[in-house]
């Protein structure tokens, strides 16, 4: 095959080679745009943060209804001991007695609506946790197509690499160098296909006797007008 003809399918494989990478982009950017896992992730995380800061204040109300509770005992105990006789004593104990029933029975009434607090936001943690479950579930079938298809992109792409390896070092370096720069300054397009005596690329009108020395294949021709490769097919 003439070097005209193998840059033309070098060409070609650049072009397809360029429309792989250029799906293989908008699927990584559709997956990485996908929120919703991390979001419920997120949901979560905030749940259990919240789980344990309800868990550790209800524990500290337990801890210090405990403690009053021991100070009600004893100052029980004092009270009805008979050991102590003096009427103001006997009188400080019993206010205190009074004011520690009236602390416990605060912290019961705040130890019972943290119990409350605990249990419903329990129920809501495990929505989370599965909420989280059935998100990355319908994430993974969401994506499946498209990580099915960056995978087959992955093997033509690796298929239209060895080709175009195959097809470039039957190519002189010259005409090689020809080409890689024209693709460089003419959008991706080095070579031009005759159609009607017409540059494809351009439109600009092609003579007979240019046409006619494309065909013969005796030396390289550029466009007048665009300057790419002209190639007859």
């Amino acid at each position: 095959m003439n070097p005209v003809a193998q840059l033309f399918n070098l060409q070609k494989t650049d072009i397809e080679l360029n429309r792989i990478e250029n799906r293989f982009q908008q699927l990584e950017a559709e997956i990485n745009a996908d929120q919703t896992v991390y979001k419920a992730e997120q949901k979560l995380l905030e749940a259990k943060n919240k789980q344990i800061k309800l868990s550790q204040a209800l524990r500290s109300i337990e801890e210090n209804r405990k403690q009053i509770q021991i100070k009600i005992e004893i100052t029980d105990k004092k009270l009805y001991s008979g050991s102590i006789k003096a009427p103001k004593e006997l009188q400080d104990l019993q206010s205190e007695l009074t004011m520690n029933k009236n602390i416990l029975k605060s912290m019961e009434e705040d130890e019972l609506q943290a119990m409350i607090e605990c249990e419903q936001h329990e129920v809501y943690f495990k929505q989370c946790e599965e909420n989280l479950k059935s998100t990355r579930a319908a994430s993974t079938a969401k994506h499946s197509l498209a990580l099915g298809e960056k995978s087959q992109l992955s093997l033509e792409k690796d298929r239209l690499l060895r080709e175009r390896s195959a097809i470039q070092s039957s190519i002189p370096d010259e005409l090689n160098n020809l080409y890689l720069q024209l693709k460089k300054n003419k959008h991706g397009l080095a070579v031009s296909k005759i159609t009607e005596n017409n540059c494809e690329s351009c439109g600009a009108s092609i003579t007979p006797a240019m046409v006619q020395t494309v065909r013969a294949l005796k030396e390289v021709v550029l466009c007048p007008s665009c300057g790419r490769i002209l190639y007859a097919g």
